[in-house]
């Protein structure tokens, strides 16, 4: 029956992909019968029966890499696609990106509305996603590249704690953009699916060693001993001490609650970056969940306010650090093979560039990327709140072949610097408790809205929870 299903959706990708081009390549009989027989020998685990459809970024086995590009890039197998196939995940195929993970669109069309944009860097795999074709996709994110596909799509987005998905000393799986910002991250339909992904892949200790903090120290977390079971505290590190460091994360395990989340609301500076009437959206959501264990209360955040007032600057680091990094990471390909990139691309890999930065600045700003997630740790803990509540999207969402056509990631840039985890849950999922259903309401605007929850460094399980709590009627 399994392998039945299996063969309907395979089919089903393979028929509908020349017309939304979210997987890469024509996908021919050759790999969807590969595919099947994959499903049918596929481990016994969490994502048993489950399609998984791979941004091609990553290096999987028997896929070239790509990323959007002419070019192939070699690189061993990493943590997250390993996880996710000792999980029982079959590989659909890869996924479109755009190129380089950068802002030139990828031919992918959106499901819904064919004259917007569904978005970028991981657009296939939304896509993919929202289409059925499989209920699980990895993305990466530098800036707001799984948080807002998701938002356009209508479909769950999980960007997790960057050390829970790229542990110290394991390969690192895919192309890199930004190393100092990179972070893997999942599509899903149902928040099921969602919860078995990040079971299956998120790591629930990890060991620190030098290797693992070239460039600045880092900001490493340890457990505090609080009454409400507050997973972490921040402290700088030195290498000679991170050699001997495990970090564990409790929330893994599951905490009891004995009081209801308490949720906050980033700056004005932040929300003025929307166009919408963010409280009111945001009071609208929580209304109804308040009350016992398990519910949601809204409450003022001050200290994160005053942290997150100079959102501007946040957002020009966050430029520089990705554009730096990025430039040392391709500006031989840019060099050598210059003429077969986009015009956007060759803007990026031009030393000249507008946020190029000399390596010597960049130390500086990955010293500052730190302390801005460790204030956010810290301003979180003093307003005494589990989550930060937060638009995923604008009001209106590009039109294809505009000036933006991929979207501002501006909303989920700040969170990626914080490396905090962040879950897309579109508002629609609030109202109905259950998926996009696919069919377009002339009446309704593009996009579907979507929140971000936000939650403390480590503590991706939390967000997980207080989404169900907010899809719970």
């Amino acid at each position: 029956m399994r392998k039945l299903r299996v063969a309907e959706r395979v089919a089903k990708a393979a028929r509908e992909n020349p017309e939304f081009k979210a997987l890469v390549g024509p996908f021919t009989e050759k790999e969807q019968r590969a595919v099947i027989r994959a499903a049918s020998a596929a481990p016994k685990g969490l994502l048993h029966g489950k399609l998984v459809g791979v941004k091609d970024v990553y290096h999987c086995k028997g896929y070239p890499t790509r990323a959007g590009t002419p070019f192939s890039f070699e690189g061993a197998e990493g943590y997250v696609v390993g996880r996710v196939k000792r999980a029982g995940g079959t590989i659909l195929g890869k996924t479109v990106t755009t190129e380089l993970q950068y802002l030139h669109p990828a031919d992918t069309v959106h499901p819904y509305w064919k004259e917007r944009t569904p978005g970028g860097s991981s657009v296939g795999s939304a896509v993919a996603v929202a289409l059925g074709w499989c209920d699980v996709a990895l993305g990466t994110q530098t800036h707001g590249s799984v948080i807002r596909p998701a938002a356009y799509n209508g479909v769950l987005g999980m960007k997790p704690t960057r050390l829970r998905v790229s542990p110290p000393l394991q390969p690192l799986g895919f192309l890199p953009f930004s190393a100092g910002l990179d972070t893997p991250g999942f599509f899903s339909k149902s928040l099921a699916d969602m919860r078995a992904v990040c079971r299956a892949v998120l790591a629930g200790q990890v060991s620190i060693s030098p290797h693992a903090c070239a460039g600045p120290p880092s900001f490493v977390l340890r457990r505090a001993r609080a009454v409400d079971a507050r997973s972490f505290r921040a402290k700088p590190l030195t290498l000679k001490a991170a050699q001997r460091t495990v970090i564990s994360f409790p929330a893994a395990r599951g905490l009891s609650r004995p009081r209801p989340f308490r949720v906050g609301v980033p700056s004005d500076a932040y929300c003025a970056l929307s166009a919408l009437d963010v409280r009111a959206m945001l009071e609208a959501a929580v209304r109804g969940h308040s009350g016992g264990p398990g519910c949601l209360q809204l409450v003022p955040a001050p200290a994160v306010g005053r942290v997150t007032a100079d959102v501007e600057k946040v957002l020009l680091r966050q430029k520089r650090v990705a554009s730096t990094q990025a430039f040392l990471q391709h500006a031989m390909l840019a060099r050598d093979h210059g003429a077969l990139l986009s015009a956007e691309a060759q803007a990026l890999l031009n030393p000249a560039s507008e946020h190029v930065r000399h390596p010597a600045e960049l130390v500086d700003l990955l010293y500052e990327n730190e302390a801005f997630a460790c204030d956010l740790y810290e301003a979180m803990e003093a307003d005494d709140i589990d989550a930060l509540l937060a638009p995923a999207n604008s009001a209106e969402l590009p039109p294809l072949r505009s000036a933006n056509s991929t979207g501002d990631p501006f909303l989920a840039a700040p969170w990626t610097q914080a490396n905090v985890p962040v879950l897309c849950l579109p508002l629609n999922y609030i109202a109905a408790g259950k998926a996009y259903s696919g069919v377009k309401d002339p009446t309704l605007s593009p996009p579907p809205l979507a929140l971000q929850i936000i939650g403390r460094y480590g503590e991706d399980e939390v967000v997980l929870d207080i989404a169900e709590a907010l899809m719970s009627i």
